[in-house]
């Protein structure tokens, strides 16, 4: 079972000084300047079994790129092993070329998380701990000098790898939502009053800001909740001086 997502938009910044780290009695220094040398995408495929990760940078991150990340998996996954891949709805793995090459493969099985729910996906959790540990702190002279670095945390990373494990029940997820829904419209998560207009506000308690529903022009009769803050009101400013 591995865990697949790409990493997209990989930025090989060159600072002008080395990040100071975190000390005592000072926060960590990070300069305002850099140079931008280019970008690159992260593939990554993690074994929610035993944590392990593949791994590829490529210049974009097309089907033509996710074809050639799936021929990575299938020459490192042992011919007697079935290959059951997590992936998000992006369109690149649903592509019809994507789709004619897992036909010829009946040992790989796609299985999609359901919209807006690819924080459900453990590799996310990995591209988060690569992003603090390797790459937003770090300096590279080059879009090459990025992937080095990536390379080489990837390989010291497998070398002590530790799968992910769920902290959190479904129950306790559903029931923050339902925690959640009564507070801001007084109803279960399941539907809003089909008489509110499009960019029509809704009132809230003093404690929250309000919200924006607007109607969702690809299905009738369904109206989107869009916060435009979160947390509670601020005091408002009062004239200049």
């Amino acid at each position: 079972m591995l865990s697949v997502d790409e990493k997209s938009q990989c930025q090989a910044l060159e600072r002008t000084q080395p990040v100071l780290p975190m000390g005592l009695g000072y926060v960590e220094g990070i300069t305002h300047d850099y140079i931008r040398h280019g970008t690159t995408t992260l593939f990554a495929a993690l074994d929610v079994a035993n944590g392990t990760v593949l791994a590829q940078c490529k210049p974009k991150h097309r089907h033509q790129e996710f074809l050639a990340f799936l021929r990575h998996i299938e020459a490192n996954v042992p011919e007697h092993l079935y290959v059951h891949l997590i992936c998000d709805n992006y369109g690149t793995h649903k592509h019809a070329r994507v789709k004619a090459w897992l036909a010829r493969r009946p040992r790989f099985h796609l299985h999609f998380t359901p919209t807006y729910s690819s924080w459900l996906n453990q590799v996310e959790r990995w591209f988060a701990l690569i992003t603090n540990q390797a790459i937003r702190r770090g300096s590279f002279d080059s879009v090459a000098d990025l992937k080095r670095k990536i390379d080489t945390f990837v390989k010291h990373y497998n070398q002590h790898p530790t799968p992910f494990r769920w902290t959190a029940t479904a129950e306790s997820i559903l029931g923050k939502l339902e925690r959640l829904c009564k507070v801001i419209n007084g109803t279960q998560h399941k539907q809003l009053s089909l008489g509110l207009t499009p960019n029509s506000a809704i009132s809230v308690p003093d404690r929250y800001v309000r919200l924006s529903a607007r109607r969702d022009p690809g299905c009738d009769g369904l109206i989107r909740i869009f916060p435009l803050c979160v947390g509670p009101k601020r005091p408002a400013r009062g004239p200049p001086p």
